[in-house]
């Protein structure tokens, strides 16, 4: 599948810029902030970094070549959407990679919350930016509020799970709390159950628009909407007053898959249009 550093480059990118906001605004909270040190924090933020290098090498293999990516700059003239989302995921990599810059220097107060601000913006223009690229009205497939809604969701749900994975992982380092997973176990189950019921709908709709999807695209979006099922129940059935690293790992990883799933058979209606 050509669209294959794609599929990971999208949902990588995704998850970190959604992860990105949800720790800052974790953060933010007075309530949530007396619950998490700012060691666990800065280590959560500074795990993410890898992931972005894996989503920018994952797109660099798509273009073939890294010169590529400057000429795909130039259509920001013609406000092309490919050329936004490049500068948006540099200028949320610049700015991310500031913010943690502030925070190994320990630097405090309004620098370090300005900067963190303009960064967490610029984590949502990404999954708007991303979303923008696929609203194509070529493509009538693509050209509908589903590919946005699943595409910002992809982002808050992994980025949801990925924040809370890293916080608890770096627990305890300076006797940290683990309250914050009581904050965030809502957010997994709202979103999980309405990602659910977006995704249903979606194969839905889809069944109206194409005569015949082939069988293992329709086993992929069932395979992909069985594992958001799974990690819904799970959230739901998790105790949180044990150790549940194992779990929030296999949740996390079961929705990063789903969403990989759900990203090539939404790559491959374009083919089926093309019928």
């Amino acid at each position: 599948m050509h669209e294959l550093p794609l599929v990971f480059f999208t949902v990588l990118m995704q998850a970190v810029a959604g992860s990105f906001i949800l720790l800052w605004l974790i953060k933010l909270i007075p309530a949530a902030q007396l619950q998490t040190s700012g060691q666990q924090f800065s280590l959560a933020i500074f795990s993410l970094w890898p992931l972005l290098a894996l989503a920018g090498l994952a797109a660099l293999t798509h273009l073939g070549q890294p010169l590529r990516a400057l000429n795909v700059l130039f259509g920001l003239k013609h406000l092309s959407p490919m050329s936004l989302e490049i500068v948006m995921v540099l200028i949320f990599s610049l700015l991310g990679l500031s913010t943690s810059f502030l925070l190994l220097k320990k630097v405090k107060g309004a620098p370090l919350l300005l900067c963190a601000v303009l960064a967490a913006l610029a984590a949502i223009g990404v999954l708007f930016a991303i979303a923008n690229v696929y609203f194509l009205p070529t493509v009538s497939l693509w050209s509908t509020p589903w590919t946005v809604i699943n595409f910002v969701f992809s982002g808050i749900l992994s980025g949801s799970l990925l924040s809370a994975l890293l916080l608890y992982a770096f627990r305890n380092r300076n006797g940290s709390s683990t309250s914050f997973i009581y904050i965030m176990k809502p957010i997994w189950g709202a979103v999980l159950f309405l990602f659910i019921l977006f995704s249903c709908g979606y194969l839905f709709a889809l069944n109206g628009e194409v005569s015949a999807i082939p069988v293992w695209l329709k086993a992929i979006q069932v395979i992909r909407i069985l594992l958001l099922a799974s990690a819904f129940l799970c959230c739901l059935l998790m105790n949180l007053s044990t150790q549940i690293t194992g779990k929030l790992a296999a949740v996390t990883t079961a929705v990063i898959i789903a969403e990989l799933l759900g990203r090539v058979f939404f790559y491959e209606l374009i083919l089926l249009q093309q019928l």
